[in-house]
Parts: C-alpha cells; sequence; structure tokens
C-alpha cells in the first residue's frame, strides 16, 4: 500500500505529526529504491508530466520529512532577485549545471517552491522517462516538445543546456559557462523551445554547488587508451564484459575523475531579469540568429555567475585566483 496516496487526498495543505512524517519518508525512500533496484518495475504514470497541484501536494508533505531536512542541512540555498520569478505565466529558468548530484538544480527547485508557491518543471536525462517519483516532484524527460507543451501550459521550467559535460567538468572550468550541449552553436534547442512557445528565459546563476564534489579532471580518453590496449592484447572486447564496458565507454560523454563523495555546501542562486528571446529573433530567425541569442544568454549568465563570486566568494574560486597570479 502506497500510504503517501492517503495524505494526498487532503486537498488543503496540514501540518504532519511525528508519526506522518516517518510514514511518508518512508514511502518516499521505498518508491526511489524500488524503481532503481527492481528490474521488473513497470512505470505507472504514463503522462509526460504530472499536474501542478498534484505536485504541489507532493511538496508539501516532503518538505516536512526528515529526508527534506537532511536535504536542507547538505545544501543550503539563498535565493537572489526572486521576484523575478514570476507569480503566473510560463517561463523558462536557464541555468549552469555545477554537479552530477542535483546539489545545483534541486535546491533552486525546492527554494523556489517554497519562496513562489510554483512548481518547477525540471527537463531532465531520459532515465526521467522511467520514474514516477520523480515526475510526482515535477521532473520530466526534456524534449524539445515536451519543453514547447510546458510552456504553452505556463509551467515553469528548468533546464541546464550545458547537460553532463557541464556537471562533471573539471574543477578548473568551475564557473564558466562553456560552450557545451545545448550551449553550442550547433544545438540550442532550449532557445528555441522559448522562441516557439514565445515565452522568456530567465537565466539562473548557480554558485556554491561546484564545492559539493571535487573533479580532476576528464578521463574518458585514458580510459579508452588502456581499453584499446586489453582489446589488441587478451581480445578483451571479444569478452561479454569486455563488450558491456566498450558500450559503457562509448555511450559516456565525459568520465569524471571525482576524489571525494558528495560534500556539504551552501548554494546561491542569483536570477536574472527576464529574456524576451523572440524580440530579439523576430519572424523568420536563422540559426546564426539563434547562436547570436545564446550568446546573450550565455553573458547573462556569467555576468549573474561573477555578480555572485564577488558578493561571495567560494573556496574553488579564491583558489582559482591565486593560482592565476602565478600563472599571470
Amino acid at each position: 500500500m502506497n500510504y503517501i496516496d492517503l495524505f494526498l487526498k487532503d486537498k488543503q495543505p496540514r501540518k504532519l505529526s511525528r508519526l506522518e512524517q516517518l510514514i511518508v519518508a518512508h514511502s518516499v525512500m521505498k518508491e526511489i529504491f524500488t524503481e532503481v533496484l527492481d528490474t521488473k518495475y513497470e512505470p505507472r504514470l504514463n503522462e509526460l508530466y504530472c499536474d501542478e497541484e498534484k505536485i504541489i501536494q507532493m511538496l508539501d508533505l516532503i518538505v516536512q520529512t526528515p529526508i527534506y531536512r537532511g536535504f536542507q542541512w547538505m545544501y543550503g540555498i539563498d535565493l537572489h532577485n526572486v521576484e523575478n520569478i514570476p507569480n503566473r505565466g510560463g517561463a523558462m529558468l536557464v541555468s549552469n549545471h555545477a554537479t552530477p548530484y542535483l546539489g545545483d538544480v534541486a535546491p533552486l527547485y525546492f527554494g523556489i517552491f517554497e519562496k513562489r508557491r510554483r512548481a518547477i518543471y525540471g527537463l531532465g536525462h531520459k532515465l526521467l522517462k522511467k520514474s514516477d517519483f520523480i515526475k510526482t516532484i515535477g521532473g520530466t524527460f526534456g524534449t524539445r516538445d515536451t519543453a514547447v507543451k510546458l510552456l504553452e501550459d505556463d509551467k515553469l521550467t528548468l533546464v541546464c543546456p550545458g547537460g553532463i559535460m557541464d556537471a562533471c567538468k573539471p574543477w578548473y572550468h568551475c564557473y564558466k559557462v562553456r560552450p557545451v550541449e545545448g550551449f553550442s552553436d550547433s544545438g540550442l534547442g532550449y532557445l528555441k523551445a522559448a522562441y516557439m512557445a514565445k515565452k522568456p528565459i530567465i537565466p539562473v546563476g548557480n554558485i556554491g554547488a561546484e564545492e559539493s564534489i571535487l573533479i580532476l579532471a576528464d578521463i574518458k580518453e585514458p580510459i579508452g587508451r588502456f581499453l584499446r590496449y586489453m582489446d589488441d592484447k587478451i581480445h578483451f572486447g571479444d569478452t561479454v564484459r569486455g563488450k558491456t564496458i566498450f558500450h559503457l565507454w562509448e555511450s559516456a560523454k565525459i568520465i569524471p575523475l571525482a576524489v571525494t563523495p558528495p560534500m556539504r555546501t551552501k548554494v546561491d542562486a542569483y536570477i536574472g531579469n527576464p529574456i524576451d528571446v523572440n524580440y530579439f529573433l523576430g519572424s523568420n530567425p536563422s540559426q546564426g540568429d539563434f547562436a547570436e541569442v545564446n550568446r546573450i544568454v550565455m553573458a547573462q549568465l556569467q555576468s549573474l555567475i561573477d555578480v555572485g563570486l564577488k558578493e561571495k566568494p567560494t573556496l574553488i574560486s579564491r583558489i582559482k585566483r591565486e593560482i592565476g597570479k602565478y600563472v599571470e
């Protein structure tokens, strides 16, 4: 029996007792572990995304649980210029990706829920297609069509166009918006979705989450050279395990050398002014026009990050500054 369904029958939010908090927390963890570990698990929610009212009901329960209090202890959040988030209507929040452990987007997600009482629809990896729990708190598989539909339905969407390459970048690239994934001139799907839906883009500079994990380098190529050597010497690629490992290596866009587990950090999100992309692009934009507006968005995003680092310098930013004195 899913006890969460019992609590969701209450139309108005209510304060949970200590016992009820534990029941909800247990049900949440059970659902997550079932989805992750049960190889025969079949998703029950077939729609692209959940109704916003249901998501808010779910979040009202989760924020009262020990799970959420532990999350707050791990990732504190300060929202700056939160008034730039509209009380109603669709908009696309565009943020830098700072960690593979969601210590960047999740604090922003819950912070906006608490300050604005709006659900954020996070556009993410295809793995989200099979997660009922992620859908019940606002996650969805990030395609352009889904993004357009969400925006046209006046939902707040959140996307990190830098993708996994941005999330797993080495420490020396931290706090730099780089032309990877959706930020490259050949992609720009996030920008095209906002244009098609005629909704603004709101840049969000995220600082602090970079400190939650220390990544030294991308080791995809060294691993590839080792695998090819093994294949040449003992035909490793012909074995079942070897084929699996080669497939994983080829599928990965980046393999980070992480030297720390997820660490406690303080996250500051600097929310910029809305950007009317349709104003810049006109009625018949070319790919070059999209690329130019993309540079405007990137510049705004980098500016927000730079402002945040001046106000609240982080450990990594201070180290980079000191090293820079000797390099120059």
